[in-house]
């Protein structure tokens, strides 16, 4: 394996939730590098502009656990500016991915306030 492979398989991955003024979710997304993330959402997405409070949802430390629960949070939670993921998953399915993280559905809408 390479070094950057094996880099990229150890970093700490972010989830957040961009929220507007009245705390409704419009962006969900996971990085490694939150800031840098930020900057480019800031330059390229044309709803930036409501984006009012930034919010740090988890930290996970494998790159597949932090994308199932990225998509799992915007399939819940949908928010209006997220295109992928917006296919609906088996709900069963994603109960179980809350609790192989120690949460239940209730838990993180509470953390996006929703």
């Amino acid at each position: 394996m390479s070094r950057a492979v094996a880099d990229l398989e150890t970093r700490q991955r972010t989830i957040y939730a961009l929220l507007d003024e009245q705390g409704g979710t419009l962006y969900i997304g996971a990085t490694t590098d939150l800031r840098r993330r930020l900057r480019e959402h800031r330059a390229r997405a044309v709803w930036w502009t409501f984006v009012h409070t930034v919010e740090t949802v988890a930290t996970r430390s494998t790159l597949v656990d932090a994308l199932e629960l990225e998509a799992y949070l915007i399939h819940s939670c949908h928010p209006r500016f997220n295109i992928q993921h917006a296919i609906s998953a088996n709900a069963s399915r994603q109960h179980r991915i809350l609790a192989r993280h120690g949460f239940t559905q209730e838990t993180w809408l509470e953390a996006l306030h929703v």
